[in-house]
Formats: C-alpha cells, structure tokens, sequence
C-alpha cells in the first residue's frame, strides 16, 4: 500500500513539474550494522553502503549524506539508510538499521583477595581482574585503571572492585595480615595427666597445632611425657590468626621421683640378685614401687646392703653403691656358713646340673664336675643348695652334695 502511495505522490509531482521520475528504487540491500563495544559506547557502525545513500537516526528529519563505504562513530540505537534522490530516480524507502549495546553490568566483578603474608608486610594481591575494571583502596571516592590480571604490593586495607564502562556495582575486597605471634606458652600447674596453661587475652591454644581451644586447660594426657603445646592471637573481623609460638611441656611421673636415702644403717648384709624368670630386677629412689625406677641390675649380681624399711608388708633393702633400692623379693640374703660342699653320687663320666633357680626343670647354667670340691653354701631352698660356681650364683641338688666343714 505505502509503495502504491509513494508511486502516486511521484506521478502528482512528474505531471505538475514536468520532471520525469518515472522509477522508484528499492530500498538500499545489503546494508548491516555492527554494535558498540560496550556500554554508552559511540563505535557502532553501518556497514555496505555508498555515496549514492543517505541515512538519519531515528528521530531525526534530515538525512545525513554518505560520503565513504561505512559509516563509523554511532552510537546504540535504530538508523534509516536510503538512496538519495537524483535526476532520474525518485529517493527510495528506508532500509532499517538497529545499532545495540551490551546490557548494563549491574552485578560486579568475580575477583580474588589474597592477604599479607605476615604483620606489616604489603605483598596483598587482588586476583582475577583485567583492564576492563578499576579498584578503589579510599572507600569508592576515587578509582585506578587496572593494567594486568593481577593488582599487587596491597598494604592491609577493604578495596572495591568493578567493572569501568558501563559502571558496575563494586565488589568489596578485604585484604588483611596476620596478628603478632605471641610469647611461646608457659605452664601454670602439671599432673600426671594434665597440663594448664597460662591465660593470654587474645590467644587460643593447641596442643597439636590443628585444632584450637580457647580453654588453657589439657585433660587425658599420659604421664611423665612430654607435649607440645601451641599458642596464637586469635583471628578478628580485622586481623588472621598469627602464626603460632610453641613450648615442650612434660606431665609429671607416674612414680614418686624423689630420691630416698637412710640417714640410718640397719643392715649390713650381702645380698644375690635374684627372681625366677627374670634376667633383671628394678633399682628405684626410694622404698616401694612408687618410686621412679632409675636403673636396674642383672640377676646373679651380688650387693652389699645398708639399710632396709618395710612398706606394706614387704623389706626393701637399700644398696649404697646402687644408690637405690631393691624388693625383698628378689633377693637372696647370703648367708656365709662354715660349710662347703663337694659332688658325691655322679658317675665319673657325668656331670651335677648348676640350675638358676631351685627346680629339677628350671633352666641349666652350667655343668659340675662329679669330683667338684670346695663349693660354698650360701643358702637352701627346699632340696637346693645356693652355690657359686664358675663365676656366676647358681641352684645343686642337696643329695649329690656333701657338707663338710671348712
């Protein structure tokens, strides 16, 4: 219909001018737009066009002559390009042309703080940004061209972060450091199986360096070990947690460690080391077996005693040159009789058994000849005789031996 309008205004106009426009061209084909960059941008662009062309914005009542095969510097919104009017040729309709522009950044940028390595260091790192956004380290009040995709040398501070055209809303990014570390712990009470240390304000504390507690208090513990306890400024809205100090800290002993000596001597006695099944015997700091055992000694050693006291029941002997004591139980006294023994009874071609302790199945120590003579007889115990043979204490059956007096 609008062509069949246009095609009668033409002939109106040709009858009354005498003018011959006797066509109506299409309009212009061919002819594309090309959008801004970004936002509020003016580098939009219609392409396919040529000096026989017009075009005008939208809203516009002339049109603008073409003068070059595209045209530049528009900014988003709708263009009308057409072929202009000439001699023979009547201007032709409107080729509709729509320049766009990217949406509006509402959200802002997706971007990465990494904080100060240490107190007073400005090695901070704002990560994922590029040169399409600026940052602001004085609260929004001015902004920075960002130049890579990475800002760093960040002192501890909350920096915003957007995107530069069209504006964006502005990411907050807090760069923080950590806090001081503090002295390393000090304990103010131990047990056995328990540690409390000294409160710091601001602190919390580990005793394994992962886990933290605000409490100073370490429950379960094993005794006489030692632990290491952990000790850090807590994390604030502001500050990271420092890094953390550390002390060894021992629970007390499971046994008394005090060292027992007798101001008294009540016994002067020579005494074999001695208990069935063992190959060595305690020696503690003091009388009973709450106290520390500071070394032991091996079976079939023999020493000379000072002084004993009994604790519930049982003797403990104290030995000077042990500096230390010793069980009752796994004693032998020594008792140096006027007698001594030699083999009766062993055929030549055989031997009487030494045994460690007084029993026919009880382990062998060592072979007697069967003419031995001048054994000594320290003690008896059921059908044995306690002897010392080739260096060493040992147990011989009373009905190979005979006695006789020295």
């Amino acid at each position: 219909m609008k062509k069949v309008v246009s095609l009668l205004i033409i002939l109106c106009i040709s009858l009354f001018s005498g003018c011959d426009y006797s066509v109506l061209p299409d309009a212009p084909e061919g002819v594309a737009g090309i959008d801004c960059s970004k936002q509020g941008a003016a580098d939009g662009q219609i392409t396919g066009v040529n000096s026989s062309m017009e075009y005008k914005p939208e809203g516009s009542e002339s049109y603008i002559e073409i003068t070059t095969d595209i045209i530049t510097g528009l900014k988003a919104g709708k263009y009308y390009v057409r072929y202009k009017k000439t001699d023979s040729n009547f201007m032709s309709e409107d080729t509709e042309i729509l320049i766009s522009e990217p949406a509006v950044q509402n959200s802002g940028p997706v971007v990465k703080g990494v904080n100060c390595t240490y107190n007073g260091a400005d090695d901070g790192k704002i990560q994922n940004v590029d040169n399409t956004m600026e940052y602001s380290a004085d609260g929004g009040n001015s902004y920075l061209q960002i130049t890579s995709n990475e800002i760093t040398g960040l002192s501890p501070n909350t920096y915003f972060v957007r995107y530069k055209s069209p504006q964006s809303q502005a990411t907050k990014v807090i760069i923080m450091q950590p806090a001081n570390p503090p002295a390393e712990p000090v304990d103010v009470s131990r047990t056995k199986t328990s540690i409390t240390l000294q409160n710091v304000d601001g602190c919390e504390y580990s005793i394994n360096g992962n886990s933290w507690q605000a409490s100073t208090n370490f429950t379960n513990l094993k005794p006489g070990r030692e632990y290491t306890f952990y000790q850090r400024v807590k994390a604030t809205d502001t500050t990271l947690a420092s890094s953390p100090s550390s002390a060894s800290i021992s629970t007390l002993e499971k046994y008394n460690m005090e060292y027992i000596t007798p101001s008294y001597s009540n016994d002067s006695s020579d005494y074999l080391v001695y208990m069935t099944g063992e190959t060595e015997i305690n020696v503690r700091r003091g009388p009973g077996t709450s106290y520390y055992a500071e070394t032991a000694v091996s079976v079939g050693d023999s020493y000379t005693a000072s002084a004993y006291k009994s604790v519930k029941g049982t003797k403990w002997m104290y030995f000077p040159t042990l500096n230390g004591w010793i069980s009752s139980r796994c004693l032998i006294k020594l008792k140096y009789s006027s007698y001594s023994g030699y083999v009766v009874d062993v055929d030549s071609d055989s031997y009487l058994i030494l045994r460690d302790s007084p029993s026919y199945s009880s382990k062998e120590l060592d072979q007697i000849p069967y003419d031995e003579y001048g054994l000594p007889i320290y003690n008896t115990s059921g059908q044995f005789y306690l002897t010392y043979y080739n260096g060493q204490y040992g147990w011989i059956s009373k009905k190979f031996i005979e006695l006789e007096r020295y």
